[in-house]
């Protein structure tokens, strides 16, 4: 015949079936654990790199210089690389992909630079909130006000992972 349990080894039961009850959630994403995104995993610089082509000027399609990690209160940039006289860059257009609306989440951008190598463009990120929900976004990178090309991702990432 067995002897019956101790609270202590009913207890320890209890534990280990809580902990493997949550640690199954996590795995199927059912529940989210508030994990911090690691900054050094994020990446706040993009690239535009443009390239003259006879009088015009377009933007290499490069999408992985064109990704952009953050968190929310943070600073982004946008630096040039390459040259095109008498033209200007700017980014815009941003779409939340969680829904589909336009949605800018950044704020204090710089409007346009010059073309130019070393040009940089400077936003912030919005607080969190309806404004600039966590997510995936899409951007244009514009050159003269048009589109350039290009469909690159802006994600706010506050928790890993970055879904």
């Amino acid at each position: 015949m067995s002897e019956p349990m101790t609270t202590k080894t009913k207890l320890t039961v209890v534990v280990v079936a809580l902990v493997l009850v949550v640690a199954l959630l996590v795995c199927m994403k059912k529940i989210r654990l508030p994990i911090p995104y690691p900054d050094s995993l994020l990446q706040e610089t993009a690239t535009i790199t443009v390239e003259a082509s006879g009088n015009a000027c377009r933007v290499a399609d490069r999408p992985a210089e064109l990704l952009i990690i953050t968190k929310p209160k943070h600073a982004v940039r946008w630096k040039i690389a390459g040259n095109c006289p008498d033209h200007t860059v700017s980014v815009g257009g941003f779409v939340f992909a969680g829904d589909g609306r336009q949605l800018d989440p950044t704020e204090e951008r710089t409007r346009e630079v010059k073309a130019e190598e070393g040009q940089t463009i400077t936003a912030k990120v919005k607080e969190e909130g309806s404004q600039a929900p966590r997510g995936r976004y899409t951007y244009l990178v514009l050159i003269d006000g048009r589109l350039a090309g290009a469909d690159p991702e802006f994600k706010i990432c506050p928790d890993w992972p970055c879904e």
